[in-house]
Parts: C-alpha cells; sequence; structure tokens
C-alpha cells in the first residue's frame, strides 16, 4: 500500500471535502485551520496521496521540551533548560485507509524531515502531544513518556532524535 504514496504541501486548491479521519478535531483542522496556520508560518501540514486521493496527513512545527520532563541520562551533556524539538502536531490516516501502513509512513516521513533539518540546525528531540488511545501506536517507535505532566487527554511523548537517528538511518 504504502509504494504508490506521494506527499505534497497543503495548498489553497487542494479539495478536502472527502478527507475524514475518526477524530473530528483532526477533521476540523485540516478542514478549517491547517492551510490559515500554514499561511501564518505557524505550521506546514503535508498532504499524503495515493492515486490523487488524499489518504493521511501530518504537520510539523518547532517545538522545546523541558529537561525535567525526560530520561536526562539520554543526553547526558546537555546542560539547560529545554531541549530543541519538532513537534508532530498533527498526524491522521483517512477513516478508510486504516490499517494499511500509512501511519507508519507518516511517522517515517516526519523522522526524515527531522533528520533533515538535524543536519542544518541544533535539534535533538521529536515530540508529540498524543492522544490516550494513540499511546501505544508512538510506543512503536520507540517514544517515551514525558515525566510528571498531567494533561487530560494527552499524553506528552519524545524520541532522543539523534538515538533514533543513528540506529535507523546511518
Amino acid at each position: 500500500m504504502t509504494s504508490n504514496l506521494e506527499i505534497f504541501p497543503l495548498c489553497e486548491d487542494e479539495d478536502l471535502s472527502t478527507f475524514f479521519c475518526t477524530d473530528n478535531d483532526l477533521n476540523d483542522f485540516l478542514h478549517a485551520d491547517a492551510l490559515l496556520d500554514m499561511q501564518n508560518g505557524y505550521s506546514v501540514t503535508h498532504l499524503v496521496k495515493k492515486d490523487d486521493c488524499s489518504v493521511g496527513f501530518f504537520t510539523l512545527i518547532t517545538d522545546s521540551i523541558q529537561t525535567k520532563f525526560i530520561e536526562i541520562n539520554e543526553f547526558p551533556s546537555y546542560r539547560y533548560g529545554k531541549l530543541p524539538a519538532i513537534k508532530i502536531a498533527r498526524l491522521a490516516t483517512h477513516r478508510e485507509f486504516e490499517r494499511q501502513g500509512i501511519g507508519q509512513f507518516m511517522i517515517n516521513e516526519s523522522l526524515k524531515r527531522a533528520y533533515n533539518l538535524t543536519r542544518q540546525i541544533g535539534c535533538c528531540v521529536i515530540t508529540v502531544d498524543a492522544k490516550i488511545d494513540a499511546v501505544p501506536f508512538y510506543e512503536k517507535y520507540s517514544f517515551l513518556r514525558a515525566k510528571n505532566v498531567i494533561h487530560p487527554n494527552i499524553v506528552i511523548m519524545y524520541l532522543n532524535l539523534v538515538r533514533y537517528i543513528k540506529d535507523s538511518f546511518e
């Protein structure tokens, strides 16, 4: 399924009327806010397409994470209060294409894009505010839960991007 996938940045003339995932907040974001957020420089949303049909999307932004919320032994020589990060701000698969590897494809693409950025700017962590039911999905990719952070509907998670890159891409 994933061999025919292509990625495009969201643009004004994109017809999103047929994209619906199982989460209404993510649908609302894509249909109402994603393009405006891109135009204002807040985020970049990427559409994943198969045969000209939008089957998923992911949104990336800059972020940071306080060192008190992570396992600091992952970054033994770091001496500041926050680590620079890239956040997967949104990630959704069209409900008709779930469980076909598209989510994995989008995670891998997010990590590849983060890797390319780490070659140009300082960044060593990728974060995500995972909805409760999505936590096992991110744990499959070695994301860890942030410590001592309580939110009612989300779990802040992070991944040591440098270690992941060394283990996966080099």
